[in-house]
């Protein structure tokens, strides 16, 4: 697992790249774990996925705004190299 901040952390199975979350534990003395947020086929698949979700918790106020951002953010995600599954288990 990659984490990419304290919010969000990246991983893979034999099949999926996987987008983990930070959540509060339910366990007494546990104050966070990682939990699975979801599944994607590509690394630009679940980059494009954490911008939706980044997007959605920020105080842009108009549609222009988020779409502008998210526009900016996609086209940064698309220049990235796409890596593989392989490489995120450490294959």
């Amino acid at each position: 697992m990659i984490e990419l901040n304290k919010k969000w952390a990246i991983g893979a199975d034999n099949m999926n790249i996987i987008l983990y979350k930070k959540r509060k534990s339910k366990k007494a003395g546990v104050e966070s774990v990682w939990g699975t947020d979801g599944y994607y086929s590509t690394l630009h698949n679940v980059l494009k996925a954490l911008v939706d979700k980044e997007v959605m918790d920020t105080d842009l106020k108009s549609l222009v705004a988020v779409e502008a951002k998210l526009n900016k953010l996609y086209e940064l995600v698309e220049s990235l190299p796409n890596i593989t599954i392989g490489v995120l288990k450490g294959d």
